[in-house]
């Protein structure tokens, strides 16, 4: 898991899946830690997710409930296609199930940072380029944490915690093709249709209304174009906003397990995600 280079850092670990025989990505309405999965030519939404071996299914579409995103909280993942053993039952598709780490005799932990910047890693598509523009839209995306695992009684006793935080000041630039009426040609709008609620409702909620999410303008690279209503003519235009949408999410969890005799143990765990997004669906 460490060394396969498939996983962007803070997103879903599912897609390690993918190097498993007969797992390929999958398609419907599923709830997706990275990527959904089609095993054994089962739809996504017949897989079984479980977090130390205890249910993490989302019961209202399938996939995972709690998506587990720290690489470095992970001690194992375990992927079964076939020949289950009686344990199982839910699901025909796959078992995917995620051992989180425990404390060991020694101490041990990690810290890690990772970063990306589109303004200085990534390219302009052909759409920004034509539209002469300059630099990609602008996306600072942090992800730091940590983790520390140790004795609490030598050979009885262990704990285990880590700490995820991500950061994502993301700018989304949406365009549409379709075209909307100029906000100067509203004037006329209304003085060519007065009393018209359908009219009214446009001048306040069409693309160009709504100006309280982010710089809304004409597309560059599309002509200003005339729309016809009434037998009067309107300028319009292909609508182009950029908005930031920021997000954050906190990821703390604790583990601790006693060794009561050679043959019983009691674990618990605690597992708390929180993610706030702004404009997340514009």
């Amino acid at each position: 898991m460490a060394e396969l280079p498939v996983n962007v850092a803070g997103a879903g670990l599912d897609v390690l899946a993918l190097s498993v025989p007969g797992v390929f990505p999958g398609f419907g309405n599923v709830n997706s830690n990275g990527i959904t999965l089609s095993v054994n030519g089962q739809r996504a939404r017949s897989n079984n997710f479980t977090i130390d071996g205890m249910d993490n299914n989302d019961l209202s579409i399938g996939g995972p409930s709690l998506f587990i995103d720290n690489a470095d909280l992970v001690g194992e993942l375990q992927i079964i296609t076939n020949n289950f053993s009686a344990q199982y039952g839910r699901n025909q598709g796959a078992i995917v199930n995620y051992v989180t780490k425990s404390g060991t005799n020694e101490f041990h932990g990690s810290a890690f940072v990772f970063r990306r910047d589109r303004a200085v890693l990534d390219s302009l598509n052909n759409i920004e380029r034509r539209s002469g523009q300059l630099n990609p839209p602008r996306l600072k995306y942090t992800v730091l944490g940590g983790t520390l695992g140790g004795p609490i009684i030598r050979d009885r006793a262990f704990f285990f915690v880590s700490f995820q935080k991500i950061l994502s000041q993301a700018f989304s630039q949406l365009r549409t093709t379709s075209l909307a009426i100029l906000p100067q040609e509203f004037p006329r709008l209304l003085q060519a249709f007065p009393n018209n609620p359908a009219i009214q409702a446009y001048v306040n909620y069409s693309a160009f209304a709504l100006t309280r999410l982010g710089e809304v303008r004409p597309r560059s690279d599309r002509p200003i174009e005339t729309v016809v209503l009434g037998g009067q003519s309107f300028q319009a235009a292909a609508v182009e906003r950029l908005f930031s949408s920021p997000y954050e999410e906190n990821l703390p969890t604790i583990r601790g397990d006693v060794n009561l005799t050679n043959k019983d143990k009691i674990s618990a765990r605690y597992l708390f995600q929180k993610g706030t997004g702004i404009n997340a669906l514009g």
